[in-house]
C-alpha cells in the first residue's frame, strides 16, 4: 500500500459507497441491473465487515490489508471523481 489509509477513513468510504448502492437499488426498475447492484452491495457489506475485523478467520489480516488497498486504490478515487463532477 503506497499511502496508509486509516480504518475510520476506509469505513467512511465504504459506507458512502453502500449508501450510494442503496439509492441505486431503490431507483432501478430493470431486474437484471437490480440483481447486479444487490451483488455489489453485498460485496461492499462483506468488505466492510472484514475491515472492521468482524470476519475473523485464519489469515483474515492479509485479507483486511488487501481490502484496505482496494479501498485506497479503487474506491477512494471513484468517490473523488464522483464528487468532483
Amino acid at each position: 500500500m503506497e499511502e496508509e489509509i486509516s480504518l475510520d477513513v476506509a469505513l467512511d468510504i465504504i459506507g458512502t459507497l453502500r449508501v450510494m448502492k442503496m439509492k441505486e437499488l431503490t431507483a432501478e426498475t430493470d431486474l437484471q441491473k437490480k440483481a447486479e447492484i444487490e451483488r455489489e452491495f453485498d460485496m461492499l457489506t462483506i468488505e466492510e465487515r472484514i475491515v472492521q475485523g468482524l470476519r475473523q478467520f485464519e489469515g483474515w489480516e492479509e485479507v483486511q490489508v488487501s481490502i484496505l488497498d482496494k479501498i485506497n486504490d479503487l474506491y477512494a478515487p471513484r468517490l473523488k471523481a464522483y464528487y468532483a463532477a
